[in-house]
């Protein structure tokens, strides 16, 4: 599903993708699998974002962030607290945004994934 939500909202379908990220998350939550979790949350995020639904985004990505906490694997909270610099961008809060940024990069920094580092 989360594929599917991230390439209909790629060919501007944001209600679709909507949707198609919910329905992954409650599978997740059905499941229980923490990573298909944040994943969702954070793909969910921002299409709720670029909707303006700026509240729920923020809310759904700062529940990714603590997910991977939870999990001991801090290193992937980049990718929700680069979205949520996006949400927080989207308000005019660069103060915060810049904060999110700065943590999402000392995640970088401590990892050996190259992924993360290119």
């Amino acid at each position: 599903m989360r594929s599917i939500g991230w390439g209909v909202l790629r060919c501007g379908r944001p209600e679709k993708a909507r949707q198609d990220f919910e329905q992954a998350l409650a599978i997740a939550r059905e499941i229980g699998c923490p990573w298909a979790i944040a994943d969702a949350l954070t793909y969910l995020g921002r299409v709720l974002r670029t909707q303006g639904d700026y509240t729920a985004a923020r809310s759904g990505l700062e529940e990714a962030v603590g997910v991977y906490r939870k999990q001991g694997h801090g290193i992937w909270n980049a990718d929700p607290l680069c979205a949520l610099a996006e949400n927080d961008i989207a308000q005019g809060w660069l103060s915060a945004a810049r904060s999110r940024l700065q943590e999402a990069v000392a995640h970088i920094e401590t990892s050996d994934n190259q992924w993360l580092h290119a």
